[in-house]
């Protein structure tokens, strides 16, 4: 049974193979040896060409949809980069920043945290540095001013890092804010330190408890002219008007 199933095999196979081979035959007992070879050759060499023609042409298309892909991704990155400059510019402008005052803006650059996206990343980072100013400005609080003010320095370095995300002019301007609100904090830290005592002043009425306190202000301002980041002149005017007025 298996040897009658291996004949067949072969004779299905020669079968297949005299119909392919029977067109050349005839072609050649047709057309002589001269001819049917010319035949062939041109055959061959309009296949190749063929086939030359067709790799090509999809090359070039490759190329162009890679292109094309290129000047898309190039357009959306520079409609982005010009979202986020707007957008950081105006986070920059509020004198009291809150992430509702920008939710549709924001919200845009927030969709793109899950692809570790670097405006997302450099939005993030323009925020602690805002919010963290803002407290340290409200606070006199030293353990919130200290914890906010490394905030700050930590998230500063990266902003420095994103710089290539900003315009040059936007970066600029932003730079400078920063820098001015730093040094305003830095002064203003000892402020509100010495603005609590002095309040607590107001509020006793035994001379020796109002001294107390006018001193710990005093001291709280008198450690900011040993802060180089501070503005000295501001302290040194306050100093001397809190001295006029001691008891």
């Amino acid at each position: 049974m298996a040897k009658n199933n291996s004949n067949g095999i072969a004779q299905g196979i020669m079968v297949i193979i005299f119909i392919l081979i029977y067109p050349f035959v005839w072609l050649y007992d047709k057309l002589g040896a001269g001819m049917f070879w010319a035949l062939i050759t041109i055959l061959f060499g309009g296949g190749l060409a063929w086939w030359g023609l067709n790799t090509k042409k999809k090359k070039e298309q490759r190329y162009l949809l890679a292109q094309q892909l290129e000047m898309e991704n190039a357009r959306q990155d520079a409609i982005n980069k010009q979202r986020f400059n707007n957008l950081a510019t105006r986070m920059i402008g509020f004198k009291e920043y809150r992430t509702n005052l920008i939710d549709n803006d924001r919200a845009y650059f927030i969709q793109l945290a899950d692809m570790y996206h670097p405006y997302y990343e450099a939005i993030r980072t323009l925020e602690l540095i805002i919010e963290s100013l803002q407290i340290i400005n409200n606070s006199s609080n030293k353990d919130t001013i200290s914890s906010r003010a490394e905030v700050v320095e930590i998230n500063y370095a990266r902003f420095l890092e994103h710089k290539s995300l900003y315009f040059d002019k936007v970066f600029e301007n932003i730079n400078d804010e920063i820098q001015r609100r730093w040094q305003f904090m830095r002064t203003l830290v000892y402020i509100n330190v010495a603005t609590k005592h002095l309040k607590k002043a107001d509020e006793v009425v035994r001379i020796e408890t109002k001294r107390k306190y006018q001193n710990l202000a005093l001291e709280a301002l008198q450690q900011g002219l040993t802060d180089p980041e501070a503005d000295h002149n501001s302290l040194q005017a306050m100093i001397a008007e809190l001295q006029s007025k001691m008891v």
